[in-house]
């Protein structure tokens, strides 16, 4: 029986709290709801560009698999860096240290790269205070990292381009001494072989086994160096950007604002029926 009493009173206490104070908390709660509203409306906006970026790889041998120019974790460290980021902003010919809500701060606080599991794709978005700014700056941190990666790409196809010159060196200078040998025989005249000329053939015999080995190191090279096999990095998608803002949303702001608003307006009312009951408390007492 007390504790059904205690219930209800507790319940009634809380009804006659809900019926003394719900047009205060009602109307702290739509303030809250209509700050967020204007805050959305005066931030400065804010868009988003996205791209995905598929990292070039070499082929530094026919049997075995290719190599990343970079691992992917290593590209998202570098994207993620303040000294790229920094290369970025300089390049966009925009101030390094602008301030808080300053262009160069938007993309450092925004810049991210994350891989695409599975795949030699690295996923990048950055923010900028219009569409063509966050577009423009995604298009320069695409060409900072195609530039830095080109430059091993270009090392790595210097070295088998140049083996490859070699061998075909080799090859033609093979050739032309077999050339020679078959000449040398078949300008000899007779029909019986002479014993200086069995060594001839043998000689061009061992000169063209060895080249057959050359060639399929040439092809190796060659396989090497196609532009399926090694290629530098690339904007694999179109660099995108919605046309509305991302930031501020209304609707996010009003609905934070709303939630403030009832638990400032359940505080307010909560103090105030403290105070109620501690004069009350005061006044039974004397």
């Amino acid at each position: 029986m007390e504790q059904a009493s205690e219930k209800e009173i507790s319940l009634r206490q809380i009804c006659d709290f809900s019926h003394r104070y719900w047009k205060r908390i009602l109307l702290v709660t739509i303030a809250g709801g209509a700050i967020g509203i204007v805050a959305a409306t005066f931030l400065p906006k804010q868009w988003e560009a996205s791209a995905d970026l598929q990292v070039g790889q070499i082929q530094f041998s026919a049997d075995g698999g290719p190599t990343l120019v970079e691992p992917l974790a290593q590209v998202v460290a570098r994207v993620q860096n303040r000294a790229f980021v920094d290369d970025v902003v300089q390049a966009m010919h925009w101030e390094t240290d602008d301030g808080f809500m300053g262009r160069a701060t938007l993309v450092r606080r925004s810049l991210s790269a994350k891989p695409l599991p599975a795949t030699q794709l690295v996923a990048m978005t950055v923010r900028g205070y219009s569409r063509n700014d966050a577009m423009a700056t995604l298009t320069q941190v695409e060409s900072q990292l195609i530039a830095a990666h080109a430059r091993t790409v270009d090392s790595a196809l210097g070295q088998i381009k140049s083996q490859l010159a070699e061998v075909n060196q080799v090859l033609a200078s093979r050739q032309s001494a077999v050339n020679r040998m078959e000449q040398k025989i078949t300008g000899g005249g007779g029909s019986t072989q002479s014993a200086p000329d069995a060594l001839v053939i043998g000689s061009i015999a061992l000169s063209k086994l060895s080249s057959e080995d050359l060639l399929k190191l040439k092809l190796s090279l060659e396989q090497q160096a196609s532009p399926e096999r090694t290629f530098n990095s690339k904007n694999l998608t179109r660099i995108t950007s919605l046309r509305q803002a991302v930031f501020p949303r209304r609707s996010l702001f009003a609905a934070a604002g709303l939630v403030v608003g009832l638990l400032l307006g359940l505080g307010l009312a909560l103090l105030k029926e403290l105070g109620r009951l501690a004069r009350g408390e005061v006044t039974t007492a004397k």
